[in-house]
């Protein structure tokens, strides 16, 4: 339970409110946005990571891991500080999963290359 008290002047009052529980900690999943995209060979595209707890909040200065599922089709350049961004570059035609992990917790990301 959570009390305010507000005063002013003479008049005073004082807010009772319950807590339901403690703040969100921790990485609970993680979004790569696009969630899916197009490109042809040798074009590339830039993927965002971002780090969420379990109220969807972001999670600020995580830093990330990024994979391709096939880096005969797709490779992946980290493009931030963090590893928030990566570049990922098609190489032939196909299609991979793009995915990202911070603090455990993986996001993907769909991407065919034409």
């Amino acid at each position: 339970t959570a009390r305010i008290q507000v005063n002013a002047g003479a008049e005073g009052r004082t807010l009772t409110i319950p807590v339901l529980g403690s703040p969100a900690t921790g990485v609970s999943w993680v979004r790569v946005t696009p969630d899916s995209a197009f490109i042809a060979v040798n074009d590339s595209i830039n993927f965002t990571a971002s780090a969420r707890d379990s109220a969807g909040i972001a999670l600020p200065n995580q830093s990330y891991t990024w994979t391709s599922s096939d880096t005969t089709i797709a490779n992946v350049r980290i493009y931030s500080v963090n590893g928030v961004t990566a570049n990922i570059r098609g190489l032939r035609a196909g299609t991979v999963v793009i995915r990202a992990t911070s603090g455990g917790k993986t996001g993907a990301a769909t991407l065919r290359v034409q």
